[in-house]
C-alpha cells in the first residue's frame, strides 16, 4: 500500500509541475516563469560595438571618409536635423522631411556638420542591442545633449537604417 501511496504522489507531483509549466508558457507566451532567466552581454567584439566605436572615432577625427564607409550605399537616414539643416541652408543641405536615402545625400550633410561645428565632440555612453541586428548608439555632443541613433547593420556590418533622436534639435 505505501508504494502505491508513494506512486500516486510522485505522480501527482509530476502532473502538477507539467501543468504549471504549459500554465506559464500559455499566460506568458514565452517561457514559465519559475525558469531561470538568461541575458547575455554583448562583447566589445561584436559588430554593433565595433561599428559604434568605429563611428564615434571618426566623428571625433573628422574623418568623412571613414565615417561615410560605416554606411550601406542605400542606407535610409532619418533625422529631425537633417530637416533642420534643409532649413538652415535653403534647401542646399538635408531634406524637408528630415529623410536623407543613400549616401550620395549623407555626404554634404555630414560635411555641414563637421564644418559648422569646429569643437564637435563624440562621447560614447552605451550601445544597446536589439533584434535583427539593432542597435541604439548612444553618446553626448560638445553641447551636452544627448543623442540615440537607432541603427540597423546588414550582413556586411555597414549601417542600412538610422533613426536618430535628440534631447534638443538645434
Amino acid at each position: 500500500c505505501g508504494i502505491i501511496v508513494n506512486l500516486f504522489m510522485n505522480l501527482r507531483a509530476l502532473q502538477l509541475a507539467t501543468a504549471a509549466r504549459l500554465l506559464d508558457v500559455t499566460l506568458l507566451g514565452t517561457r514559465p516563469l519559475h525558469s531561470a532567466r538568461r541575458f547575455t552581454k554583448m562583447s566589445a567584439d561584436d559588430p554593433g560595438t565595433q561599428t559604434a566605436k568605429k563611428w564615434i572615432d571618426a566623428w571625433n577625427a573628422r574623418d568623412i571618409e571613414v565615417i561615410l564607409s560605416l554606411y550601406d550605399p542605400d542606407v535610409r537616414f532619418v533625422s529631425p536635423r537633417v530637416a533642420a539643416a534643409w532649413e538652415k541652408t535653403s534647401g542646399r543641405v538635408g531634406s524637408a522631411d528630415g529623410v536623407l536615402q543613400g549616401v550620395q545625400l549623407l555626404r554634404p550633410y555630414f560635411q555641414q556638420g563637421i564644418d559648422s561645428i569646429p569643437d564637435l565632440r563624440l562621447n560614447l555612453i552605451k550601445v544597446l542591442h536589439g533584434a535583427d541586428n539593432t542597435h541604439a548608439i548612444i553618446y553626448t555632443r560638445e553641447s551636452g545633449s544627448t543623442v540615440a541613433e537607432i541603427t540597423r547593420l546588414g550582413p556586411d556590418h555597414r549601417i542600412v537604417e538610422v533613426q536618430v533622436f535628440y534631447d534638443v534639435v538645434a
